[in-house]
């Protein structure tokens, strides 16, 4: 394969030099030779995988280019084999030679490297043949004959539109992570991390290549909503608190960060439309790619295009004059060119002579006369360099390039910025406490005014530990008498100085004022310290209106609780601020 005897000696002494020691009681043992080459799981290992699938990709070439093997349409003698790790997938005609020749190949390398076929395991599936060349594939292969679709590195593979059913397993593995038997056993802040960084990130790899149909990612949402908000299956009207698209806006714009599945989706696809564009050393390229107009109209509609040569851009079609299309300068004409020239005709080959004109079809009237002169006015005044390479860029990245996570930022972005985001998710405070502050502080829990309002109950409530005011969750938590003496307590203890809320002050207005009065790390302190007053003041109010004896506590009790709780979290987070060492 070209490599210099001294790589290949270097090679053999990591090889045959390589040994181990086992630690008994702390001691190391006797010296272990490795007698029996690289064992699995060595850092060596892939790369020597590698090596030996390169000489199978070699030898497919060489037999092609011997008329060994059939040519397969536009698909290049590289584009035969796709090999990932031990999955092998070959494309070949179900001619005798093909056949036997593909068989002798990997006999051959099985033979020379010791990594042989297993038959049993392998599948061959007929791309529309006929029933005799089923039967010549497996007397010759000696292999099991298996039908679209097919199931390779994870995904689905088949030559029509995938059914309900064969969409139903990648819709299980992505809601039912956890029997249901367990899920209640998690905590609402856990089920929110696990729809985050788990549940919504299994169905990628099959957003990565296709578009979902828009049933599979209801199902998924469904499925998502059921068990943030209740542990279930299924969840109710009234257990959703938050809207399901409002849960999935950024953190910032008031949402909880959970990923869009259709919006990722799309961003995903629009990658393959860059890489067309941009990476032609990629495997695939030259293959009939998959239509997505969604993917591809968005790609048009973000992506700038600096024309160079023009041999990678369209005339028809990119917006590369001045930022538009042709279309938008002479949509009466466009409507003359043939779809395969417009899907094909490139700006250099367009430009040349000005063959473009020649790409109309039929007669057009004085109006596509006066478009024809529009369009030429502004290919004229576009400034392009024939000597220079087309650059595309990304406007939404720092560096140009097309990144997912850019694209999934930018369609997310547009709102009322939530104010407390950054107070909440940067809080030094335990995650069930942001979480319920989050809900707070959106009015989404469920006070008596609240429960009035959706026709729960007849009339709001008076406020169950003071039995003053109206029953909201400003009251609860900064108004009422009862939590304005454990603010003022809380502050005492820990010598924080922030004023204490008044009688008409406002969560959101309290928080963001006294807030300012700490430096930046005090500030994630006193930011945990609201969160963790406020879930401690909200299971209070439970207790109250539940009849729960036992939870009811004097404000001086439920202070040395919050103080407790407060304190451990910092043990635990490992970080100490000088404003809690008093009291």
């Amino acid at each position: 394969m070209g490599f210099p005897d001294c790589w290949l000696q270097w090679i053999q002494i990591a090889l045959r030099t390589a040994s181990t020691k086992l630690l008994v009681n702390g001691v190391p043992g006797r010296k272990i030779r490795h007698a029996r080459g690289v064992r699995q799981g060595d850092p060596l290992s892939p790369q020597l995988f590698v090596l030996a699938m390169e000489v199978v990709t070699l030898m497919f070439c060489q037999a092609a280019a011997r008329e060994l093997l059939s040519p397969i349409g536009r698909c290049s003698q590289v584009q035969r084999l796709s090999i990932f790790a031990d999955d092998v997938v070959v494309f070949v005609k179900p001619t005798l030679r093909d056949l036997v020749t593909v068989r002798e190949l990997l006999r051959i390398f099985g033979d020379a490297s010791g990594l042989r076929v297993n038959y049993r395991k392998t599948a061959a599936t007929m791309i529309r043949g006929a029933e005799l060349e089923r039967e010549r594939v497996s007397t010759i292969l000696t292999c099991q004959i298996a039908d679209f679709p097919i199931r390779y590195l994870g995904l689905q593979l088949a030559l029509k539109p995938l059914t309900r059913a064969q969409w139903q397993p990648m819709i299980d593995a992505a809601v039912k992570i956890v029997p249901p038997w367990q899920r209640g056993l998690i905590t609402k802040a856990g089920r929110v991390v696990l729809v985050q960084a788990v549940m919504t990130a299994r169905p990628i790899h099959h957003l990565l290549v296709a578009e979902a149909p828009v049933w599979v990612l209801e199902e998924i949402e469904k499925g998502l909503r059921g068990f943030l908000w209740a542990a279930k299956d299924k969840a109710n009207g009234g257990q959703c608190l938050v809207a399901w698209d409002q849960i999935c806006r950024p953190r910032e714009l008031g949402g909880l960060g959970i990923r869009n599945l259709r919006l990722q989706g799309l961003a995903l696809r629009m990658r393959w439309e860059w890489l067309r564009r941009t990476d032609h050393t990629r495997p695939w390229q030259g293959l009939p790619m998959l239509k997505d107009d969604k993917a591809r109209e968005a790609f048009d509609s973000l992506v700038r295009i600096d024309t160079g040569s023009g041999r990678s851009v369209l005339f028809w079609r990119d917006r590369w004059i001045h930022g538009c299309a042709a279309e938008d300068f002479a949509p009466g004409i466009t409507q003359h060119v043939k779809t395969r020239v417009r899907n094909s005709r490139t700006v250099e080959q367009a430009m040349r002579g000005n063959a473009w004109m020649l790409d109309i079809q039929g007669c057009v009237a004085t109006l596509g006369a006066r478009e024809c002169v529009r369009l030429w006015l502004a290919i004229s005044s576009t400034r392009r360099d024939p000597t220079a390479d087309d650059v595309y860029r990304w406007p939404w990245s720092s560096s140009g390039m097309y990144t997912v996570s850019s694209a999934y930022e930018m369609m997310t972005q547009g709102g009322v910025r939530f104010e407390l985001a950054d107070a909440i998710w940067r809080s030094h405070a335990t995650p069930k406490s942001k979480l319920f502050v989050w809900l707070a502080a959106q009015h989404r829990i469920w006070t008596s005014d609240r429960r009035a309002r959706h026709g729960l109950q007849d009339a709001p409530s008076l406020c169950y530990v003071c039995l003053q005011e109206e029953d909201t969750a400003e009251h609860i938590l900064v108004r009422c008498v009862y939590a304005r003496e454990v603010w003022w307590g809380c502050g005492q203890r820990l010598g924080m100085h922030f004023q204490t809320p008044e009688e008409n002050s406002s969560l959101t207005e309290w928080w963001t004022k006294e807030r300012g009065r700490f430096r930046a790390k005090e500030k994630r302190w006193f930011d945990g310290l609201v969160c963790t007053v406020g879930h401690a003041l909200w299971k209070l109010r439970n207790a109250w209106c539940f009849g729960n004896v036992h939870s009811q506590y004097p404000v001086e009790v439920l202070v040395t609780r919050i103080l407790e709780e407060f304190r451990m979290y910092r043990v635990t987070h490992d970080q100490g601020v000088g404003v809690l060492d008093n009291g």
